[in-house]
């Protein structure tokens, strides 16, 4: 007996839900003393075959993710108004291995929610390395607040700024003093 086996699918980024490429195709014959046992060996060596490609795709993927970097969010808490978010926004544009700056969202004035402003980044490096780095880019520089830096899961950084310290206030997106 001899038996056709069509394997197909996609490989998908959890985190998107996007394939990776086009579906993936592996067509394999199989023979055997009977029907099943064609059947049989026919569907193996085509999901042994599909396995492979996805695994392909899969390292591909992962490499040309490494070179360009990971999505991160970095949520400020207690963001004083729109001008010290659109500072905090630069200051990360100046972050080593860090590109494309996007400001998400932003909730400045609602009584009942904290100020919070999202930027969404591409960084090369682990969250706790973009951790260290945002706390140095705070600290330094222009301006310098006291801040509260710590990671989230794996792709979130959360920074609860303060305006009581010793590097002073921003108001209207300038260092001001107290």
């Amino acid at each position: 007996y001899l038996f056709r086996a069509t394997v197909s699918g996609y490989v998908l980024e959890a985190a998107s839900g996007r394939a990776f490429k086009q579906m993936i195709i592996v067509h394999r014959l199989g023979n055997g003393v009977d029907e099943q046992e064609s059947e049989e060996q026919a569907v193996s060596l085509a999901a042994d075959a599909f396995a492979r490609e996805a695994f392909i795709r899969v390292n591909e993927w992962a490499h040309r993710r490494e070179e360009r970097g990971d999505p991160f969010l970095v949520r400020f808490l207690a963001v004083a108004d729109y001008g010290e978010a659109r500072v905090l926004r630069k200051v990360l544009e100046g972050v080593p291995s860090l590109s494309a700056a996007v400001q998400k969202s932003i909730s400045i004035g609602d009584p009942e929610v904290e100020n919070t402003s999202e930027v969404s980044v591409i960084y090369k490096g682990s969250v706790e390395g973009l951790c260290v780095a945002v706390r140095r880019a705070l600290a330094g520089g222009t301006i310098s607040l006291v801040a509260s830096v710590r990671p989230r899961g794996r792709h979130l950084v959360e920074v609860r700024l303060s305006h009581d310290g010793p590097a002073g206030k921003l108001k209207g997106g300038e260092l001001g003093s107290d």
